[in-house]
């Protein structure tokens, strides 16, 4: 086993693996040994629930490993020095509720040493289109906004190495070419970054490009042709219309949605049922995404309708349409209802297996 990272290197994993179930469970991660030389821009791509997530927040010391190892910049992730090398920006950011966004930037960057934080704080927030929310609270803002005010908080402090998960998401064109221009600087000063993302446009701009597939590396090379197959399900031949490779990533990004958020459920649950709990984790989280799934249909079926109606048709609303809202409205209360049988469940399981430790004792 190798044990000793590369002085030039800025993410050395040995053997780095993730499992969540039991024995017999495909892990979120099998186990990779990587090396990520200092000064590369990396496009991590894979489909949902490949191990993109699992990897970024293993390497920036946010979720423990099952085996393995990960150094930063030569440092235990984890470690002092790990942490100040790197940078992570979260595919779902969080702010704090009270702190308005220059609190934000100052608090980050203090925290990092700078102290002369005020003029590149301001030259991000305008860069990003956010001059004049920077007082305002980024808890009340969009979720555009909200990745814009991530980003500059990412970019505010030093750091040399980048790890960016689904920055794309939510960011209109202006937000999609602030974030690339401030990526260019970045990658010409010499940082690392490592960006898991479906926008395959921005893969052409990568030194190297790393694919996971179910838990396991499928390919390296800046290929266009299996990074297709990886996002689309389906071969994409050169020179074939970059836009059509968007519109089929698009695609197989909604048929995973479903099945990550019943995985996760399940994972929830069986964390707490145990083995014998199983299929009854299975069962609660079928049921709960049946609900979810029907309520998102008839949704988007309402704004077609909608649509298809135009402006004509506002004011006191028909038969069908008065039949169908009171559908969606019992849709709403059922999968309510299911959500908080879901909380209820792992709740009562929580308290047995705390009463049965009590008894052990």
């Amino acid at each position: 086993m190798n044990t000793t990272p590369a002085a030039a290197s800025a993410i050395v994993t040995d053997e780095l693996t993730k499992s969540y179930g039991g024995a017999g469970e495909r892990p979120a991660l099998a186990p990779l040994t990587l090396d990520i030389p200092v000064g590369q821009l990396v496009a991590l791509v894979g489909h949902n629930g490949s191990g993109k997530t699992t990897f970024m927040r293993m390497v920036a010391g946010l979720l423990e490993p099952s085996g393995g190892t990960v150094h930063v910049c030569g440092a235990p992730r984890q470690s002092i020095e790990a942490r100040a090398a790197l940078a992570y920006l979260a595919d779902h950011p969080t702010f704090y509720d009270d702190l308005s966004l220059r609190e934000h930037l100052e608090y980050v960057s203090r925290m990092h040493g700078v102290v002369d934080w005020a003029p590149e704080a301001e030259r991000l927030v305008d860069h990003l289109g956010l001059g004049d929310r920077i007082d305002l609270l980024p808890t009340t803002f969009s979720r555009g906004l909200r990745q814009k005010a991530a980003i500059a908080l990412a970019f505010v402090r030093p750091f040399e190495l980048l790890l960016v998960d689904e920055p794309f998401v939510g960011l209109d064109q202006a937000g999609k070419q602030a974030l690339l221009a401030l990526f260019d600087e970045a990658h010409t000063r010499g940082a690392t970054l490592v960006v898991a993302t479906h926008e395959l446009g921005f893969v052409h701009r990568a030194d190297r490009l790393l694919a996971l597939g179910d838990g396991e590396v499928d390919r390296g090379g800046p290929d266009r042709q299996p990074l297709a197959e990886l996002l689309g399900g389906r071969s994409l031949h050169r020179g074939a219309d970059e836009a059509e490779a968007v519109e089929i990533a698009a695609q197989h990004r909604q048929r995973d949605i479903r099945r990550d958020r019943h995985r996760h459920r399940q994972a929830e649950l069986a964390a707490i049922l145990g083995d014998i709990g199983n299929a009854e984790a299975h069962a609660l989280a079928r049921r709960m995404d049946g609900h979810l799934f029907a309520l998102q249909r008839d949704r988007a079926g309402r704004r077609r309708l909608d649509a298809e109606q135009g402006e004509a048709d506002i004011g006191a609303p028909g038969a069908d349409q008065a039949a169908e809202a009171e559908h969606l409205a019992a849709m709403e209360i059922e999968a309510h209802a299911l959500e908080h049988t879901f909380a209820a469940e792992i709740t009562d399981r929580e308290q047995q297996f705390a009463l049965r430790g009590r008894r052990a004792r």
